[in-house]
């Protein structure tokens, strides 16, 4: 019986926990994220010489934020790696059927941190504070969606 207790407490906290994760960055990170290198190749991109850009509702928020903090082009092509790489890992975490949901939601906290630190790291001081405001900005609006979404109707 408390076997079964415990079971049925580990399966509701990982439900929280997914269902934790806000929905548009997840739809963002799902349309948006590239293949793990151990699968095929992708089946509905067409074949160019362009550098890897972000594709999907989170690629327009990138760019904007790129204009925002005025880079320079090689700024702008280590920032397309990192996230690149950041996706591909976190696609990769995603598709590990070795690993629970709990596990799965830790890596990838962990490989968000990581992109993180290596963005911040390209970014000059003033750049930095143009971000860390903008994250700000991003908190907030979500803060009032998700206000606005708990009202009853």
């Amino acid at each position: 019986m408390r076997k079964q207790f415990c079971l049925l407490l580990t399966v509701l906290a990982a439900a929280l926990l997914a269902a934790a994760l806000p929905r548009p960055a997840r739809a963002a990170q799902d349309a948006g994220s590239a293949p793990a290198p151990s699968q095929s190749a992708p089946q509905n991109q067409p074949q160019t010489q362009a550098p890897p850009q972000a594709e999907g509702p989170g690629a327009e928020a990138e760019e904007l934020d790129d204009q925002r903090l005025h880079l320079s082009p090689e700024q702008k092509k280590q920032l397309q790696q990192i996230r690149k790489d950041g996706r591909a890992q976190v696609q990769a975490v995603r598709n590990n059927p070795s690993l629970t949901p709990v596990q799965k939601r830790l890596r990838i906290q962990q490989i968000r941190r990581t992109t993180h630190r290596q963005v911040m790291s390209v970014l000059s001081p003033h750049q930095r504070k143009i971000w860390r405001a903008r994250e700000r900005e991003r908190r907030e609006q979500r803060r009032r969606h998700r206000r606005y979404r708990r009202q009853p109707a």
